[in-house]
């Protein structure tokens, strides 16, 4: 009889065991995702105590030695996320400056009576009272904007090629020269 009752009691476990296994319904608290989430629980914890465990055997030296390792990592992990911080903040004032700036925008700025700034698509570059007369005399003298901007290619060429380099002209049938043009002669006039 003590047998029957042992094996009642296995088939009652077997049973409900059997009735352990059964899946909930999807979306139920039961369900596989409950379970799932155990599986990718933190590994670090384990980790922690098996490393916890190594370093009890380790001698003073080896100790320091691990104590430096990880001062190493954790620091080039700090390093990581602040260049990550700073290289996003970049991009982000270099997408602000690219939607501020047009890809062919021209400027000419006159700083006081004997200097210029001529921009083109954000690089300034320096010209003085001379230069400036000589750029409006030529625009002054093209038939158009075509005319325009291989005369002042020429000039550039001839007199200030850090213009063209500055800016990435590189040649008449860039968009911003005619721009230039343009701006020159729309703004300034030829003194006598």
């Amino acid at each position: 009889m003590a047998k029957k009752q042992t094996r009642d009691k296995g088939k009652k476990t077997a049973g409900t065991a059997k009735r352990a296994t059964k899946q909930a319904p999807k979306g139920s608290k039961g369900s596989k995702t409950r379970s799932t989430a155990k599986r990718v629980a933190d590994p670090r914890p384990k980790l922690v105590k098996e490393i916890t465990a190594l370093l009890g055997k380790m001698d003073e030296a080896s100790l320091n030695f691990i104590k430096q390792q990880a001062s190493v990592i954790v620091t080039a992990g700090e390093y990581e996320e602040i260049r990550k911080k700073t290289m996003d903040a970049l991009s982000g004032l270099q997408r602000g400056t690219a939607e501020k700036t047009a890809p062919d925008a021209v400027s000419v700025v006159r700083k006081d009576d004997s200097f210029f700034n001529i921009s083109v698509r954000g690089k300034a570059v320096f010209f003085n009272i001379d230069e400036m007369r000589a750029l409006t005399k030529l625009c002054h003298a093209a038939r158009n904007g075509a005319d325009g901007a291989r005369r002042l290619v020429v000039w550039f060429r001839r007199e200030r090629a850090d213009f063209l380099n500055e800016t990435g002209i590189a040649g008449p049938a860039d968009p911003a020269l005619p721009k230039l043009w343009e701006n020159i002669v729309t703004t300034y006039k030829v003194k006598a």
